[in-house]
């Protein structure tokens, strides 16, 4: 290919970046506290809001989650706000787990966050697709930890650990209780992933 086809093949690339970084920023300076949105490939994606059964899982995970996280000083523990920025994407988890080390970094009105080092999606029928694709793909690439996938309909929960870049499923709590490569130690019934009283007791048996 002729050197200056390259060049002008180069100029537009650089162009597009240029614009979708634009955009981004827009958008980052357009979010309202009440929205719950993600910039995912040059795109804003406004979510509906959940049904409280997806509300009930992201709860009773957000409640067992920290209650092991916080007392032993392991990070951060935010749910469903916390604007993630990856190297092109921005997404906000329904749960984000920070590590002590990033943690540290973090100031009381930061709203910008870094990769977190364990998310958790709860599925529903229009985020599945996007949960399964293009951030599974995008959440191992950029150095995620763990990654839990949340099917409240099915009452399951997938556990899928980090490194080099891809994810292996480790976890899919065929035994009844959630083991967790990254919160070593942590083992959960799976039920309380999807009931109340049973997410209330797991986190009771976690305090020290």
């Amino acid at each position: 290919m002729p050197s200056a086809d390259l060049e002008r093949i180069a100029e537009e690339l650089n162009g597009m970046l240029r614009a979708e970084s634009e955009r981004r920023q827009r958008f980052r300076e357009s979010l309202q506290p009440e929205d719950k949105a993600e910039f995912i490939n040059g795109v804003a994606v406004f979510h509906s809001p959940a049904t409280l059964r997806h509300t009930i899982g992201r709860q009773n995970l957000t409640v067992i989650l920290r209650s092991w996280i916080i007392p032993r000083r392991l990070g951060t523990v935010l749910d469903e706000k916390a604007l993630c920025a990856f190297q092109r994407n921005d997404y906000e988890p329904d749960i984000a787990c920070f590590s002590a080390e990033q943690s540290a970094q973090f100031s009381p009105d930061q709203r910008l966050f870094p990769v977190p080092a364990l998310i958790v999606e709860v599925l529903s029928p229009s985020t599945e697709a996007n949960d399964r694709g293009v951030k599974f793909d995008d959440y191992a690439r950029s150095g995620v930890r763990e990654y839990w996938l949340v099917d409240p309909r099915a009452e399951t929960v997938e556990i899928h650990a980090g490194a080099n870049g891809a994810f292996e499923r480790v976890e899919s709590g065929e035994t009844g209780r959630l083991r967790s490569r990254f919160l070593e130690g942590l083992g959960v019934d799976l039920r309380a992933a999807f009931n109340p009283e049973s997410a209330l007791r797991e986190a009771a048996r976690f305090s020290l």
